[in-house]
C-alpha cells in the first residue's frame, strides 16, 4: 500500500505554522487572565486621596466665599472623582466627607436660620444628593468596565478562533498537498506497473516468437540449402538449351540467398548466444566495418567523414558481433541515401550525462549508468530523409522496415539491439534537426583487464 511521506520542506512549514499560532493562543489566554484581575480604578487609593484633597479645597473655597449656595455644586467634583476612579464605597465616604465639609463651612460662616434643625436638614439633603450622584457614577463606571471586559474577552476569543481557523486552514492545505502527492505517486506507480506489465507481455511474446522462429528457421534452412545446391548443379552441369535459363537460375539463386539471409538474421535474434569477449578498440572495428561495406560506398557518390577520437580505452567486446552491428548501421544509413550523401562517424570517450542520451525504445533506460561514469560513444549520422515520426518508436520491432519491399528484412536493427544488450550497451535512433538520422551506441567504460 502506498503512503505519502511529507518532505522536509512540508514538515518545516507545518512546524513553523504551529509555532506561529502558539503565541497567539498564549496571548489570548493572557488577556483573559488580565481581565479577570482588572479593577474599576487604575489606582483606587490615589483616586481616593485626590478626592479627599479636593473636598478640602472646595471646603476652603466655600468658607472663604461666605457659604454661597451656588458653591454647593463644586462638592460634586470630588464625589465624581471618587465614584469614577475609586468605586462605589470610596464615593460614599467622599460623599459623607463632602456633606460634613459643607456643614462645617456653613456653621463657621455664622449663617442664621429660622429653625435650628435647618442646617442639619440641609446637610442630610446634600449627603443624599452626593450619595445618589456617587452611586450612579460608580454604577455607570462599573457597567462601562464590565462592558469593556466583555468586549476584550470576546475580542480575545475571536482572535483565538481566527488563529485556530487559520491553523486548520493551513492544515487543510497541507493535507491537500499530501493527498495530491499521494495521488501523484499512485498514478506514477500505476503507470510504472502498466509499463512493466506491457514489457513482460512483450518479453513473453518475443520469447515465444523466438522459439517458434528458431524451429521454423532450422526446418526451412535445410530445403533452402538443397534448392541452392540444385541451382548450382544445374548451372554448372546441365547444358543451357534456352538462353533465358541462366538468368532464371541467377534470379533463383538470389532469391534463395536472400531467404537464407533472412533466416540467418532470424536465428541471430532468437537463438541464445555466447560472447567471445576480448579487449578491443572501437576505432579499429569501425575501420574494418567500413572496409566491408566499401562495395556499397562505391555504388554512389558517398562522402565518409570519420571523426574518431584517438587513444580510445580498450573495451571488452565480441569483435565479430560488434562489426556486424556497425555493418548493419552503415548499410541502413547508405540505403537511406540511394543517390549519395554524407556518412559521418564519430567516436569519443566522456563522462556520462543523462541529458545527452535518450533512448527511442521506452524499454531501454540509461539508469544502468551513473553520472560521471566513463562511457564510450559511437555516433553514425546520415543525410537522408529521416524516419517518419510516427514510425520512429517501432524501428526495433522485428520485421518492421521503412524500406521498399525486397530491400530489407526488418531484422537489422533488431539484431543490433540484441547484440548491444548482450554487451550491456544502449542504442538510440532519432532524427536530426538538420535532416537525416543519428544512431548512437553507448558502451560502458573500461573495466580492469583480467
Amino acid at each position: 500500500m502506498l503512503r505519502y511521506e511529507p518532505g522536509r520542506r512540508e514538515k518545516q512549514l507545518q512546524t513553523t505554522m504551529l509555532e506561529s499560532t502558539a503565541p497567539q493562543t498564549r496571548q489570548s489566554n493572557d488577556v483573559v487572565q488580565r481581565l479577570g484581575r482588572r479593577r474599576p480604578g487604575a489606582s483606587p487609593l490615589l483616586a481616593l486621596g485626590s478626592a479627599i484633597a479636593l473636598v478640602a479645597v472646595v471646603w476652603f473655597g466655600d468658607y472663604m466665599t461666605g457659604a454661597e449656595p451656588s458653591f454647593l455644586i463644586f462638592y460634586l467634583v470630588p464625589v465624581s472623582v471618587a465614584a469614577w476612579f475609586a468605586g462605589k464605597w470610596p464615593s460614599v465616604a467622599v460623599s459623607i466627607a463632602s456633606a460634613v465639609a459643607w456643614f462645617a463651612a456653613d456653621a463657621l460662616s455664622g449663617t442664621r436660620y429660622s429653625h435650628g434643625l435647618i442646617p442639619y436638614w440641609n446637610a442630610l439633603v446634600c449627603l443624599g444628593s452626593f450619595l445618589i450622584v456617587g452611586i450612579l457614577l460608580s454604577a455607570l463606571r462599573s457597567a462601562q468596565v464590565h462592558l469593556q471586559e466583555k468586549v476584550d474577552e470576546r475580542t480575545a476569543a475571536l482572535r483565538g478562533e481566527i488563529a485556530e481557523r487559520q491553523r486548520k486552514e493551513e492544515q487543510l492545505v497541507l493535507s491537500k498537498n499530501e493527498l495530491l502527492g499521494a495521488l501523484h505517486d499512485l498514478k506514477k506507480s500505476h503507470e510504472e506497473l502498466k509499463s512493466a506489465q506491457l514489457q513482460l507481455i512483450e518479453a513473453e511474446k518475443m520469447e515465444t516468437l523466438g522459439r517458434l522462429a528458431a524451429g521454423i528457421a532450422h526446418e526451412v534452412k535445410n530445403p533452402l540449402a538443397i534448392i541452392l545446391a540444385g541451382v548450382d548443379y544445374l548451372d554448372h552441369h546441365v547444358p543451357m538449351a534456352n538462353e533465358h535459363v541462366p538468368d532464371v537460375l541467377r534470379r533463383t539463386r538470389d532469391a534463395v540467398e536472400r531467404a537464407d539471409s533472412v533466416i540467418s538474421e532470424l536465428l541471430e535474434v532468437s537463438a541464445p548466444h555466447d560472447l567471445e569477449l576480448s579487449a578491443e578498440n572501437l576505432n579499429r572495428l569501425v575501420e574494418q566495418a567500413i572496409l566491408l561495406v566499401q562495395h556499397q560506398l562505391n555504388a554512389a557518390p558517398y562522402t565518409v567523414i570519420k571523426d574518431l577520437e584517438p587513444d580510445l580505452p580498450m573495451l571488452w567486446l565480441d569483435a565479430n558481433k560488434i562489426k556486424q552491428v556497425f555493418i548493419n548501421v552503415f548499410t541502413n544509413a547508405l540505403d537511406a541515401m540511394p543517390e549519395g550523401g554524407k556518412l559521418t562517424i564519430r567516436t569519443r570517450a566522456k563522462a556520462f550525462r543523462l541529458t545527452a542520451f535518450g533512448a527511442a525504445d521506452p524499454a531501454q533506460s540509461p539508469s544502468r549508468f551513473h553520472p560521471e561514469q566513463m562511457v564510450v560513444i559511437v555516433e553514425v549520422d546520415d543525410s537522408g530523409a529521416g524516419i517518419p515520426p510516427d514510425k520512429l518508436d517501432r524501428v526495433f520491432d522485428p520485421f518492421f522496415t521503412t524500406k521498399t519491399a525486397g530491400q530489407g528484412s526488418g531484422l537489422g536493427l533488431t539484431v543490433i539491439k540484441k547484440i548491444a544488450e548482450l554487451h550491456g550497451a544502449l542504442i538510440d535512433v532519432r532524427n536530426r534537426p538538420e535532416g537525416g538520422v543519428r544512431v548512437t551506441l553507448l558502451f560502458e567504460g573500461p573495466r580492469p583487464l583480467l
